[in-house]
């Protein structure tokens, strides 16, 4: 029924979002039994409509864009910048005290320094913030356009953006990998994924269950990298 399928999804989407799930540690058969699919088969289209429906396209989302101007201001008081905001405010009411003549240097060299502490921050934030913005725009402009799967029994090719969790999905020498994917079935493959772990020389990678950190297991390969052999 669909209330069962659904709580499926809501327990798989559970399951790979925890911080316990580590598909490269798992064997091939128990990989598939997790994400409900078959090397043979693929997906059914019944499967495939209620997980586009449910987990959404395979596609990086974009945050709307905000004016320069805002976008500084969030960045000025994200984190500890709120509270040096606070702290420079005190500073200043200390320096010109209502009411009082006397105005104590000290409190405006610590109003100074808040000051320039809390603009420097808020640089700081706002270059790294848009450094990230533009590798994710440049990012998105390399992926793959489509993909080419097995659903229904049938080897095909797809939109990119329309693969969903527990796609069977293939990778040639050339191609760029459309989406995070856990190798269930290897034949020499090489993947180029310097973009991602920094690793200069092309891995060799494996079906075989890996011990190790998902970004280090040889049997995992990421979105936008590269198939080289």
């Amino acid at each position: 029924s669909n209330n069962n399928n659904n709580n499926e999804l809501i327990e798989l989407k559970s399951l790979i979002l925890s911080n316990n799930f580590e598909p490269q540690k798992l064997k091939v058969d128990e990989v598939l039994n997790v994400y409900g699919s078959s090397i043979e088969t693929g997906l059914s289209e019944e499967d495939i409509k209620l997980r586009l429906s449910f987990y959404g396209p395979n596609s990086l989302e974009l945050l709307t864009e905000k004016p320069i101007w805002m976008k500084f201001i969030i960045e000025l008081f994200s984190g500890f910048g709120f509270l040096l905001f606070i702290c420079t405010i005190l500073s200043f009411l200390t320096y010109v005290p209502l009411g009082e003549p006397d105005q104590s240097v000290s409190s405006l060299s610590l109003f100074i320094v808040l000051l320039v502490v809390m603009m420097l921050q808020g640089c700081f934030n706002f270059y790294q913030g848009y450094q990230a913005n533009d590798l994710l725009k440049s990012f998105k402009n390399i992926l793959p356009l489509q993909s080419q799967v097995i659903r229904n029994q049938v080897k095909q090719i797809i939109i990119a953006s329309q693969l969903t969790v527990g796609d069977i999905v293939f990778v040639s020498p050339g191609c760029k990998v459309p989406a995070d994917l856990r190798l269930v079935d290897v034949r020499k493959l090489k993947v180029d994924s310097s973009a991602i772990t920094g690793e200069s020389e092309p891995v060799r990678c494996t079906s075989s269950p890996c011990n190790c950190p998902i970004l280090d297991a040889r049997n995992m390969i990421f979105l936008g990298t590269s198939v080289v052999e």
